[in-house]
């Protein structure tokens, strides 16, 4: 048999002579445990007063100063000297902590005798004191004084003040020790980086942390690190006026685009003479016929700012200088973009539409891991709409790309040719417009997570998921306030499926509507010919469908729709695409499924592709809650579904005609 189990197994049978045969329960014995329990009491007590003091704010402590109560105010008074309170604190501490560990080891050699078994009983003692004083005299007490920091500290104030003046001459050495120290240790500084403070705000922000304030701090942690260049609107998206221009020329530029400041150069945009300010022209409106109207006189200075430089320098200068634009210049001395306030505090909130802004937006989410974007979207924006690190696109190249496209040429070397894929760091970018001279629009797939790993995950996280989920149904079941389940909801009737043809003579189309609609002719002024509406009456919405005869502008056509359902991605959480090809019918086209709250539920175009194109639009006169517009949504959308299905081009030639169905 193994000797260190026999010894074991000796102690355990001879359990006995370890304790004292001389020990009696005398009087000397109960004031020890007494004493000792009180020292556990003041332990506990003085370690919850030096949490709790040293938990209140500072605008807490503002409120007791001018409070009429005198718990209150001996609170913000002993908070007056905050090292001199810890220190009298700590010294109390640990005081009544060695009054524990000596009292403790008097009443253990009293009781039990470990002169054979010296180092047992050292473990035993050690192990005994140290779960005793952490839990009873540090963990609970400091949890608990967390939580009430005022409370605990009015109702312990007066016995720390007659604590701090009993041991003001220890506290006093203590504080001017720990001074003379502190004079002569150098603190090195530590810098912290953006990405750090980024996931700072990552793992101290909870589920109740709206995502708005997020974003918000997100951008003023990385502020400092961003360029001007990164955020500049570029020299080709720049309206500006050449000052050869009359009053007359300028006047309709300027309503067009609603800019309240426009740049003016001579020549070339590389020579920006100064920037007009649209206020300034009002005195002179009346003059807009007037083409001899000197305008170049209302000109103000502009500045000039480099690319590299930072933009919470360039806000500085902004406010000092009080001016909301720059022109950027490259290292040459050309102007390279303009920047604005506006462009700087969206770094901060994120973006800013005004009331005239067009809601221009330069990507589509489809899926969590795919989206489509213009060549144009600044990587900046890009990161934050896909919610990837930036490290993931970052190259070897000296100069970093500031947009995708300069990013996918980076990468390729030249210009990539449409549906021309492109792979890095495992993220797929497919070209889906581009032509000689820019790269339009990208589509980007982002990895997939590993099923394997999600499911071994779920497997092994499974009955820990389970165990609470049953002990909270348990006490939910002895919950006495609770909400009766109602009957039943509101139900929605809707109509008989029944159809008929739509078959305007003029107009170059046929299709199937239900019975319980009706088409219009379009009402507005710009409405062409074969424009109609089809009104879903019941439901109050309307299919707005447009016709329009190809003339080689087929590409631009579907660019134009493609941009129009786009511009609902600000208020919907996607966009699904939905390929149409029918050859037997030449019927080719896409569904753009906006999801969410949109005002825009469905949008479609359809085209032979030589001759006709239409493109429609849903709309409810509803508030976009796509909750509520469910039910009404999916009947409506297999309407439209049949529609589509039925859809005929009569102006076809007799061999591409669809057969007749019997």
């Amino acid at each position: 048999m193994d000797p260190g189990s026999c010894s074991l197994l000796f102690l355990l049978e001879d359990s006995s002579s370890f304790l004292q045969p001389s020990f009696t329960f005398g009087l000397s014995f109960f004031i020890e445990i007494f004493v000792l329990f009180v020292c556990l009491l003041l332990s506990a007590f003085y370690s919850g007063a030096e949490t709790a003091f040293f938990a209140i704010s500072v605008s807490e402590l503002f409120q007791l100063k001018e409070s009429q109560v005198s718990s209150e105010r001996l609170v913000y008074k002993l908070m007056e000297r905050p090292k001199r309170l810890l220190a009298t604190l700590l010294i109390a501490v640990n005081f009544i902590n060695i009054s524990i560990v000596v009292i403790s080891s008097l009443l253990i050699q009293q009781i039990f005798n470990f002169n054979e078994h010296e180092i047992l009983g050292f473990t035993i003692q050690v192990v005994a004191l140290t779960f005793v004083i952490v839990l009873f005299c540090e963990v609970m007490p400091k949890v608990w004084a967390t939580k009430n920091a005022i409370s605990f500290s009015k109702m312990s104030s007066f016995a720390v003040y007659i604590t701090d003046k009993l041991f003001r001459p220890f506290s006093s050495i203590l504080v001017a020790s720990s001074s003379f120290v502190d004079k002569r240790i150098v603190m090195k500084g530590y810098d912290v980086s953006a990405d750090e403070l980024t996931h700072a705000i990552e793992i101290t922000s909870d589920k109740n942390t709206p995502e708005e304030e997020k974003m918000i701090l997100k951008g003023i942690a990385r502020f400092g690190n961003i360029d001007v260049k990164q955020i500049m609107k570029p020299r080709m998206d720049v309206v500006a006026f050449d000052k050869d221009l009359s009053f007359t020329d300028i006047l309709p530029v300027i309503v067009e685009n609603k800019y309240s400041r426009l740049p003016v150069f001579e020549n070339s945009l590389d020579s920006v003479i100064g920037v007009l300010y649209i206020k300034d022209l009002l005195p002179y409106i009346d003059r807009e016929n007037d083409s001899s109207f000197d305008w170049l006189k209302l000109l103000r200075p502009a500045y000039f700012v480099p690319e590299s430089k930072k933009i919470n320098d360039l806000l500085q200068e902004f406010q000092e200088k009080k001016i909301h634009l720059a022109i950027v210049i490259d290292e040459y001395g050309g102007s390279s973009g303009i920047v604005t306030l506006e462009d700087i505090l969206e770094e901060i909130v994120g973006e800013i539409n005004d009331e005239y802004d067009d809601e221009e937006l330069s990507y589509s989410k489809l899926d969590d891991n795919n989206f489509v974007f213009e060549g144009k979207v600044l990587l900046n924006d890009l990161y934050r709409v896909m919610e990837i690190d930036r490290k993931l696109l970052e190259t070897n190249s000296e100069e970093q790309a500031d947009t995708l496209a300069g990013l996918l040429l980076e990468l390729k070397g030249g210009i990539p040719h449409r549906n021309e894929v492109i792979t890095y760091n495992n993220i797929r970018f497919t070209i889906e417009s581009a032509d000689r001279k820019k790269i339009k629009r990208v589509k980007i797939s982002l990895p997939s997570m590993p099923e394997d790993e999600n499911s071994e995950s779920s497997k092994f996280n499974l009955p820990l998921i389970l165990l609470p989920l049953l002990f909270m149904i348990t006490l939910s079941g002895c919950d006495q306030d609770y909400i009766p389940k109602p009957r039943g909801y509101f139900r929605i009737e809707m109509p008989d499926k029944k159809y008929v043809e739509y078959n305007e003579p003029s107009c170059p189309f046929s299709f199937d509507i239900p019975s319980y609609a009706q088409v219009v002719p379009d009402p507005s002024p710009l409405a062409e010919a074969c424009w109609v509406n089809v009104e879903f009456t019941p439901f109050k919405g309307t299919l707005y469908l447009s016709y329009k005869e190809l003339e080689k502008n087929l590409p631009k056509l579907i660019e134009d729709s493609r941009n129009l359902s786009m511009k609902h991605i600000s208020k919907a959480s996607g966009i699904e695409e939905e390929v149409l090809t029918d050859p037997i019918s030449k019927k080719y086209g896409t569904i753009f499924h906006v999801k969410g709250s949109a005002a825009s539920a469905l949008q479609f175009y359809l085209t032979d592709s030589t001759k006709n194109f239409v493109r429609a639009s849903l709309y409810f006169y509803a508030p976009p809650n796509p909750d509520s517009l469910a039910p009404v949504l999916n009947f409506v959308e297999q309407d439209i579904r049949h529609l589509l299905e039925s859809f005929r081009w009569k102006n076809l030639p007799s061999n591409q005609k669809k057969p007749a169905t019997k």
